[in-house]
């Protein structure tokens, strides 16, 4: 009885040593397999909405987000106000549009210009050349002679903190290219 209980002790040694083994490599396979899963769970969908992406602006589907769009006017680079900005705030139905001014680009020395983010009431409707920006711009002038200022109103009704900073943004790296 000995000696059978020794070669089932023996055959068991060696069942749980290949079976270690076993369990190793099943393990690394749940590994594999669980981190394939992952890939696939994140990268199909990334890959699918990339090309979705792609496709969209190759086609172009949409509108420009930011305040300020560049363009061409009598030979220079301008920015104008961009009238689809509010589109995704409001929706293209009650969206308010900036108002229509075009901020000179100018080398000369004396030249400074500032830009103005107001609400409802300093826009200066109905007339925005009698509004607050171009009071403000009068006394600058007064103040300072010899130096020109333009005071750009960058006004739309109606918005809130959320709207002002994408617009504040596009005005900070809108000064190097006008003064």
């Amino acid at each position: 009885m000995k000696a059978s209980q020794k070669k089932k002790s023996a055959v068991n040694r060696t069942n749980s040593q290949q079976g270690g083994a076993t369990f190793n490599s099943s393990r690394l396979n749940r590994r594999k397999l669980w981190c394939f899963r992952l890939l696939v769970a994140t990268g199909v969908p990334l890959v699918f909405l990339g090309m979705v992406e792609l496709i969209l602006r190759l086609v172009g589907f949409g509108y420009p987000t930011r305040f300020l769009l560049p363009s061409q006017r009598d030979g220079q680079k301008v920015l104008v106000q961009n009238d689809q900005f509010g589109w995704r705030y409001f929706g293209a139905a009650m969206a308010r549009i900036p108002e229509p001014h075009l901020p000179s680009p100018s080398q000369r020395p004396q030249h400074r210009s500032h830009c103005r983010f107001w609400r409802i009431s300093r826009v200066g409707r109905p007339a925005a050349r009698f509004g607050l920006p171009r009071m403000l711009e009068a006394m600058l002038e007064l103040r300072y002679p010899g130096t020109h200022f333009e005071v750009v109103n960058a006004a739309i009704v109606a918005i809130n903190s959320n709207v002002i900073l994408p617009m504040a943004h596009d005005c900070a790296g809108a000064v190097p290219i006008f003064g």
